[in-house]
């Protein structure tokens, strides 16, 4: 492993944590700083945006500046590399042969493009205004994982509130210059429930979004249990459709049980037959568990013989809602991280594009996520609580994203929360230093990760993907 090649060839005395362990002092070595955070996830770094990051027995080098970012592979090994005392001239010299990193990997691009302000559980751009609206608390599944419960209750939000919400949140873009605006429907059950709502609502904020000049995008989180006409709609109105399917095994009967006691993976395979003959291009996202963790690269192959399926997304499972008791080890989130990366493989080979939010490359930003940052999201429940997280929902005074009521027909806005969300700052004193920081901001802002698995999964794949990225940038070994 890396981190014993590291013991033995560069710090014999180390002795290396365990992932949930404490993180180690600064050594020094070479006038440079060198830190060990977790076993398998140490860099060095050397200032100025400029990080040599061990990956697969190689150092890769990675620069991130405020323009762009470069990384490219060295061949020498870490004990050559580091004894160098023309180190950081070495390597910066090498990086000016590197070419800046793509929007996005070339090898493995998406078949249709993506507005990522379109959904709210992706990643934050600066410039646009988030409207999410949960249009019901019912939902026709009991998904063993579901971070908000659904189905428990079966409550309905009324045309009155929709129409209302689209109004604020156009008035909010003329009232800010803004010229972007996305809808999207998610939040506490499945939207396709409330389909007359959704419809409607999509019709209105089209036409709403032509009136004032606003380029305007709408996007749909699903279960996939929707019929032909639905499929149609969907497609007709260009609705970025994110199908929410776990694995092509019987795995998924057990994580996503219908309420009527029906086998979902049957109706998902309609669904996505369905898609392909309406022409609805769609994405996938997929919950991690110990139970189908060895399934992703075979899923990813399984989905890329859907011609319309662009994107895969997968995460790990979250300890909250209905999953807030269970308890995963340490080797669950490295299995996840090995079977990532084979799906991703797996995914370049069949070119559909794979991906784990927090360490897609291409990003760069000082938010994960509209849940707090310059522009937070408007999410409005079912019964007219305003909220930034699609995930927090309730109106109760723990809360820290709900930020505003519906009533009497107007919404009510508390500035002074709305204030702390916007000025909310999400990097955590274990970023500093690290060289994903301005790639993931932190990561998700509601979750505590305080034993730092999050990030550890986040490195993790990152090195993988650098390590992708850096095949066409390898710098030869030199004499000192």
């Amino acid at each position: 492993m890396v981190a014993d090649f590291l013991r033995e060839s560069v710090l014999p005395s180390h002795q290396s944590g365990e992932l949930a362990g404490e993180t180690e002092p600064f050594v020094a070595l070479n006038t440079r700083k060198y830190e060990i955070r977790r076993e398998r996830d140490s860099w060095f770094s050397l200032g100025d945006g400029l990080y040599i990051i061990p990956c697969e027995g190689l150092p890769l080098v990675y620069e991130v500046s405020a323009a762009e970012r470069r990384v490219h592979l060295l061949i020498n090994s870490m004990g050559e590399l580091l004894n160098r005392p023309d180190l950081e001239q070495f390597i910066r010299s090498g990086l000016r042969q590197a070419q800046p990193l793509a929007a996005a990997p070339d090898a493995a691009p998406q078949r249709a493009s993506r507005d990522d302000d379109a959904s709210p559980c992706t990643l934050a751009s600066e410039g646009a205004f988030g409207l999410m609206l949960s249009l019901t608390t019912n939902c026709n599944l009991q998904c063993s994982y579901c971070y908000i419960r659904g189905g428990a209750s079966q409550v309905y939000m009324p045309w009155s509130l929709a129409e209302q919400s689209i109004d604020y949140a156009i008035t909010e873009c003329m009232n800010r210059d803004l010229k972007r605006i996305s809808l999207s429907f998610h939040g506490q059950g499945e939207p396709s429930l409330s389909w007359r709502t959704l419809c409607r609502a999509t019709n209105y904020f089209s036409q709403q979004c032509r009136d004032h000049g606003l380029h305007g995008t709408i996007s749909l989180t699903t279960n996939g249990l929707i019929n032909d006409r639905q499929i149609r709609f969907l497609a007709a109105n260009r609705v970025q459709t994110a199908i929410s399917m776990d694995s092509h095994t019987e795995s998924l009967n057990a994580l996503r049980p219908m309420r009527s006691g029906k086998k979902l993976l049957p109706c998902l395979l309609r669904t996505l037959r369905k898609c392909e003959s309406l022409d609805l291009d769609y994405s996938v996202r997929g919950t991690i568990t110990p139970l189908n963790v060895q399934d992703m690269p075979a899923f990813v192959g399984f989905l890329s013989k859907f011609t319309h399926c662009k994107e895969v997304q997968f995460e790990p499972l979250a300890a909250k809602g209905r999953a807030s008791t269970v308890s995963l080890d340490d080797r669950f989130y490295d299995d996840y991280i090995a079977a990532f990366c084979a799906a991703r493989r797996e995914g370049i080979r069949n070119r559909v594009n794979v991906v784990h939010a927090a360490a897609q490359l291409e990003h760069t930003r000082s938010s994960f996520c509209h849940a707090a940052g310059k522009d937070i999201s408007f999410c409005v429940s079912a019964t007219g609580t305003v909220s930034s997280c699609y995930e927090h929902m309730d109106d109760t005074p723990d809360n820290r994203f709900a930020y505003g009521k519906y009533q009497d027909g107007a919404f009510c806005i508390r500035p002074d929360r709305r204030a702390s969300l916007r000025n909310a700052v999400q990097l955590k004193t274990q970023c500093d230093g690290c060289y994903l920081s301005t790639t993931c901001a932190g990561d998700c802002y509601a979750d505590k990760d305080q034993n730092g698995r999050r990030c550890y999964v986040n490195r993790g794949i990152a090195r993988s993907e650098m390590f992708l990225l850096s095949l066409g940038n390898i710098i030869g070994s030199e004499s000192q």
